[in-house]
């Protein structure tokens, strides 16, 4: 992945959490997608960021871990009003 991030909304289809490495795979870049929503914390969103964690820490060549959202809002919070 380039190091310029996306800014399309994603769809149904396209996941809530993206994952790429950078620096030569040092530097895993967790990036929480749906901006048009600030990027909630359903349980969804929780469960991918789990999933994307836990690849990180089974790398060995990765050293650090950024964690950001998508858009002009790193997170709105926990998302109280979704089913998922």
């Amino acid at each position: 992945m380039s190091d310029d991030p996306k800014t399309e909304q994603p769809s149904s289809s396209e996941p809530r959490v993206l994952y790429e490495t950078r620096n030569e795979g040092s530097i895993a870049v967790i990036t929480m997608n749906r901006p048009r929503y600030r990027n909630p914390l359903s349980s969804q969103m929780m469960a991918e960021l789990d999933e994307a964690f836990i690849r990180a820490e089974d790398d060995p060549d990765v050293r650090v871990i950024i964690l950001r959202g998508e858009g002009p809002t790193f997170s709105g919070g926990h998302d109280l009003g979704s089913p998922d």
